[in-house]
């Protein structure tokens, strides 16, 4: 009799695992869409192979600040980002070394955020 109930459970067991992990599997909506003009710039801040104590982010369409700054993270956040993308430098250093990076930041495809990691081994003249 055992062998029976297997035999009916098991095909029943399977759809069932299947549709979970169809429910399961499905992609969510995304946070931001193309016309969404915000974007969180984050990333490791790490000058003269030691973590940034300080971190100032401005960009071609004017905006720019303080970063905040942990532990050599950073995290900035553009409020108006244009759909062509736009151009960041980000200055960094500690008490010792200062260092400089320029680079482009578009609106991501997915999401509100930007991962750039900021890196120098040697610091800017």
């Amino acid at each position: 009799m055992n062998v029976r109930r297997g035999r009916i459970l098991a095909p029943l067991l399977g759809v069932a695992v299947l549709l979970g992990m169809g429910a399961a599997g499905s992609p969510t909506p995304a946070d931001a869409t193309a016309w969404n003009p915000t974007v969180t710039l984050q990333g490791r801040a790490i000058c003269a192979s030691s973590g940034a104590t300080w971190v100032w982010v401005e960009a071609s369409n004017g905006e720019r600040g303080w970063a905040t700054n942990g532990a050599g993270n950073y995290r900035f956040t553009f409020s108006r980002v244009p759909t062509s993308g736009m151009t960041v430098r980000v200055n960094y250093g500690n008490s010792t070394f200062r260092c400089t990076d320029s680079f482009g930041v578009n609106r991501p495809t997915f999401g509100t955020s930007a991962t750039r990691n900021v890196i120098r081994v040697l610091p800017n003249a």
